[in-house]
């Protein structure tokens, strides 16, 4: 492990012990990374870097139904500790703003939930994603959002800071 990932793991440790210790999923952060200057390392090997991410738009690349069934998820897993608004607030979008959708899913894919990173299904997590995406009035299309990496790389976070 180099020490960027190994700084990025103990961030992400300790904001959701500060989140579950707090007793108060209100109250919770969201492990993200954090706005230092330096953007973190990509949640995966071979990620797609922010400067090789096209510029496709986010809009529909996922359905309305996926990203109710994300809603349900969330609320069943992740509301333990999490609330939807720290997924829609200004950190949020600063600290996502130069990666792809590869990146985010990725990321909640091989740390969420914590007591059982990469336990759901890929779909699970892709419409957990589709939320994501909503919950900043990306709009929705009729194509449900891919589970595969790469297709997601070609899709930039950008847009979350316009919204």
């Amino acid at each position: 492990m180099n020490q960027q990932t190994a700084a990025i793991l103990v961030t992400t440790l300790s904001l959701l012990s500060a989140a579950c210790a707090s007793g108060s999923p209100e109250s919770a952060e969201v492990p993200r990374p954090q706005a230092s200057g330096a953007d973190p390392a990509p949640a995966t090997a071979g990620a797609a870097s922010p400067a090789a991410v096209a510029d496709a738009t986010l809009a529909g690349i996922y359905s309305e139904e996926q990203a109710e069934r994300g809603r349900g998820t969330f609320r069943s897993v992740c509301g333990e500790c999490h609330y939807s608004r720290e997924f829609r607030d200004d950190q949020f979008k600063f600290s996502w703003r130069r990666r792809s959708v590869a990146d985010l899913f990725g990321h909640i894919a091989e740390t969420m939930p914590e007591n059982a990173p990469g336990s759901l299904s890929p779909r699970q997590y892709a419409d957990v994603v589709a939320y994501i995406l909503s919950l900043n009035g990306i709009p929705a299309g009729s194509e449900e959002l891919p589970t595969d990496r790469d297709a997601l790389a070609a899709y930039n976070l950008t847009a979350l800071s316009g919204n």
